[in-house]
């Protein structure tokens, strides 16, 4: 693990001399994790904090949380607490009196604190840690290939024990605990179970409540879990009971749209012509007013990432390493919703897929 991490904080400290950027304050949850191998970091409260140079790295941490980060070798430690704030730190180690910070993660007030207190400039950065972590090390993909598992083999136990009766909050619980029983470490940041029977499977982000299932409902489950702070993501959807026929064509058509998606991943690795093949498939059925969604994203210390699957930005291939979601889906207002997904690794010949 140290030579993993050794690596990406070496990587990021290239880019920061490729970019011409004398020193960055690192912000971002996953970020962080990413560059220390801890987990969790809270997503609530500022608990850790990085500033890194071209040549040094500093890592600041809540006396709260100092016992996560003392065995750490590859970075000098700083705890605040006892009135020291981070603005003192920074003081001493800032060489320069332009600070880049993360413009998707840094609130407003808390950059505006920063130049006001230290009287200096902040110049934001958006994509070259999400460059960095888009392409996975063989350490990534272990964690991220056995959260899959687990969700897998997870969805296949609570199926089973489904009956009439049982709420949506009720199936997302047994999803819960039977992926934490499988060893998860707990579900991605803003990823609950997303359970929906009936007419809810038409809201794609349905929030799972207290409609209980009945017989012939339709059912979309869409989770994934954590492992050390890796995530998967999975849906299914099938009828509990009898399908109807309309039920049984859409899911031809999707599962199409599906298989087609993996095809082209083979033959160009481009995310927009992944989603571009998908929505041809679902065009040419009939549906293209019914496609409100891309086929696809990218994960990992974060359950959306890059990739973005989205046929309307050109876009490079995806490297080795790189691992996506492929989830075509079909929504039917007040009848149902079909989504079928998977999560993959881009590999050298094509993918493997992971759940």
């Amino acid at each position: 693990m140290h030579k993993f991490l050794k690596n990406r904080t070496s990587n990021l400290q290239e880019q920061l001399k490729k970019n011409n950027i004398k020193q960055l304050l690192i912000t971002n949850p996953a970020n962080i994790t990413y560059l220390t191998g801890v987990y969790p970091v809270s997503w609530h409260e500022r608990e850790a904090f990085i500033l890194l140079s071209q040549t040094k790295m500093y890592l600041y941490v809540s006396v709260l949380s100092y016992e996560a980060y003392k065995a750490l070798g590859h970075v000098q430690v700083e705890v605040l607490g006892e009135g020291k704030r981070l603005t003192d730190y920074l003081s001493k180690h800032l060489s320069k009196n332009i600070l880049h910070i993360e413009a998707d993660d840094l609130k407003v007030s808390e950059h505006t604190k920063l130049e006001q207190t230290l009287k200096i400039k902040t110049l934001p950065i958006s994509t070259i840690l999400n460059d960095l972590r888009q392409i996975k090390d063989q350490y990534e993909i272990e964690l991220i290939s056995k959260a899959c598992q687990i969700t897998k083999k997870s969805f296949v136990t609570v199926k089973k024990v489904l009956k009439e009766g049982l709420t949506e909050t009720e199936v997302a619980e047994l999803l819960i605990r039977e992926q934490n029983r499988r060893g998860a470490t707990g579900v991605p940041v803003g990823f609950e179970p997303i359970v929906a029977f009936g007419e809810h499977s038409a809201v794609p982000h349905h929030i799972s409540g207290t409609k209980k299932l009945r017989k012939n409902d339709v059912v979309l489950i869409d989770f994934g879990c954590t492992v050390a702070g890796y995530a998967s993501d999975f849906t299914r959807t099938f009828v509990f009971g009898e399908p109807s026929q309309k039920f049984v064509e859409i899911e031809k058509i999707v599962k199409k749209a599906y298989k087609t998606a993996e095809a082209e991943l083979v033959s160009s690795k481009r995310p927009d012509l992944i989603d571009k093949a998908a929505a041809e498939v679902l065009t040419k059925a009939g549906y293209k007013d019914l496609i409100i969604h891309t086929t696809g994203h990218g994960l990992g210390l974060s359950i959306h990432e890059a990739p973005s699957l989205y046929r309307h930005k050109v876009q490079a291939k995806m490297q080795t390493g790189t691992v996506i979601t492929i989830e075509p889906g079909l929504y039917f207002s007040g009848d149902f919703g079909y989504r079928y997904e998977n999560t993959l690794l881009v590999t050298e010949k094509g993918y493997k897929r992971l759940t």
